[in-house]
């Protein structure tokens, strides 16, 4: 992962385990509805510290798929790297020929000009496969040279793909934290998990020690109701 995520996870353990502390915060000198207002007032501030944490959301410009202009990238520009390209393509069928498909062709080179020879041929020679949909499957098999690419160190390949991880974990991270103020938490959890599975094991580490069953949230949703209507992420600002 190109972000370091340490921060959030450390910023939502501490806003579970201070709302925990929070709804049942206790005074001998308080009635039951001063009892009440504090605790209400605690969360709040549980909630306020969390939103001083919560990342910036990217720019929905960025938030772009930038594997494809790597992909590009690899067509001949010139008649020399038409002769390689058209050379490395031709030993990609005769391995095809030998009985391998095209996926493994792909993990075992070791070649650019091989990959780019494949990324560039791959969809017209899918027209040729008994395939419903040869787009889709040239499309695949992209993903798979864009994957061999970076293993391989390829500078392009490598930078797009530390820029995309970046965007799509701030973002995730950004509507997780923010929907957990508002009490929709789980709505977005599994959008965090495809993003930040270490992030997502430490949720799931505060949630099991904060908030076993939801006893916690169904505490605060009580004080919500009791003392105010729940607020969006703009009005505890």
């Amino acid at each position: 992962m190109s972000i370091n995520t340490k921060p959030f996870q450390d910023a939502y353990t501490q806003y579970r385990s201070d709302v925990a502390k929070a709804v049942t915060y206790t005074h001998h000198d308080l009635t039951h509805t001063g009892a009440t207002r504090q605790r209400h007032a605690r969360v709040m501030q549980a909630r306020s510290a969390l939103i001083n944490k919560i990342p910036s959301a990217p720019d929905p410009a960025v938030l772009q798929d930038r594997r494809p202009a790597v992909i590009e990238s690899l067509a001949p520009k010139n008649a020399d790297q038409v002769a390689v390209q058209g050379a490395e393509w031709a030993k990609v069928q005769a391995i095809l020929k030998s009985g391998r498909v095209i996926q493994q062709a792909v993990m075992d080179t070791t070649s650019v000009e091989r990959l780019a020879a494949i990324a560039n041929n791959v969809e017209i020679w899918a027209y040729g496969l008994n395939t419903n949909d040869p787009e889709g499957f040239a499309e695949d098999v992209r993903s798979l040279v864009f994957d061999r690419l970076v293993a391989l160190g390829h500078e392009g390949a490598v930078g797009a793909q530390s820029l995309d991880e970046t965007f799509r974990t701030t973002a995730a991270w950004n509507k997780f934290l923010t929907d957990t103020i508002e009490g929709n938490g789980n709505a977005s959890i599994q959008a965090l998990y495809q993003v930040d599975p270490e992030g997502y094991a430490a949720v799931q580490a505060a949630n099991f020690q904060f908030n076993l069953a939801g006893d916690t949230d169904d505490a605060v949703k009580r004080l919500d109701s009791l003392v105010s209507k729940p607020l969006a992420v703009a009005e505890v600002i």
